[in-house]
Formats: C-alpha cells, structure tokens, sequence
C-alpha cells in the first residue's frame, strides 16, 4: 500500500468519524435510524479499505457486511440501555467492537496478523476519552458538536473510536501487504 493510499485511507476514517458524530448528534430522541448509521458508514469504510487491497468476491463483502453491522447493532444497544453504567460498559463494549472488526475482516476480507490485546485496549481507550470528554464537561467547550441532551454525550465516541480502529486497520492491512509484495 502506497503512502499516498495509506493517507487517503486516514482521511477518510477521520472523516466517517467525524460524519458519524454529526449523525448520531441529528438523530431524534430515539436514536433511531441515527443511532445505526454511524457504525455502517463505519464499516462501508472498512469494506472500501479491504477492496482497495485485493480483489474479493461480493458474496464475502457482503458477509462482512451483514456480520460487522448486527455485531455493531448488538454492542450499540448494549451500551445505549445500559443506563447509568454506560460509562462502564462502553469501555468492555468498545474493545469488544475493536476486536469483532478485526477478526470479521481477518476471516471474510483478508487475513490480517494483529494483537488482539492491543486492537482490544485502543477500542477501550476510544471509549475513556469520550467519558473524559463527558465528565469534565469538555463538551461545553463546543456546543456546535454536541447535543444538549444525555445522548449527546456519546457522540465523541464516534470520532474517536472509529478514527483509532480506523487508522490501527490500514496500518495493520499496509504492513500484511508489505508481507504479501515480500514473498
């Protein structure tokens, strides 16, 4: 993967993070389908990546698709109904999201070598700084990017999380890349 490639592909999760944050800030009291979007702009990013990388069949991008999508449903009403110890639970939920993408893509994209302890503490570490975020009221800094209501809160999650796992991705798919233009 060129460095031209691996930039573009930064940019582009910096910017599903940051439209995913404004999405999930536009979504009504429900949270619903704004609460969804985010995580499959997420992985329609992932896909684009994989595809960009090596020719796949649309039968395993599909998989990958439907597989990433419940995963991410599943973990986001997880957190979401958690209530008061979503601040918690949204660190265990973030890993468990960090490694779900990593072995979805590793099993229906392309095999991938990663650690799954560090790919696991990124997706917490995504999560702390959204509670930083939220408990130092950093968030009244700039009202333009949160909601005034509880949910708001969470949208910096958005922008972290998938920047982070994001960037982790390319970098692992450019170094399994290098390994496969070496043999």
């Amino acid at each position: 993967m060129t460095r031209i490639k691996k930039r573009a592909f930064y940019s582009l999760f910096l910017l599903t993070g940051i439209a995913s944050m404004f999405m999930f800030n536009r979504g009504d009291e429900f949270l619903f389908p704004y609460g969804i979007f985010p995580g499959l702009l997420f992985v329609l990013t992932c896909m684009l990546c994989g595809s960009a990388m090596t020719s796949i069949s649309a039968g395993r991008m599909l998989k990958f698709f439907f597989s990433a999508g419940m995963v991410y449903i599943i973990l986001f009403l997880i957190t979401l109904y958690s209530s008061y110890i979503a601040f918690a639970v949204g660190i265990f939920t973030g890993a468990l999201g960090a490694l779900a993408v990593f072995s979805l893509y590793n099993r229906f994209i392309h095999p991938i070598q990663y650690r799954r302890f560090e790919v696991a503490a990124l997706g917490a570490t995504a999560f702390i700084v959204n509670d930083i975020i939220v408990f130092t009221q950093i968030r009244e800094l700039a009202p333009a990017f949160f909601r005034k209501d509880m949910t708001g809160n969470f949208s910096a999650v958005y922008l972290v999380w998938q920047s982070v796992i994001g960037f982790k991705l390319t970098r692992v798919i450019a170094a399994c890349r290098l390994d496969i233009e070496k043999t």
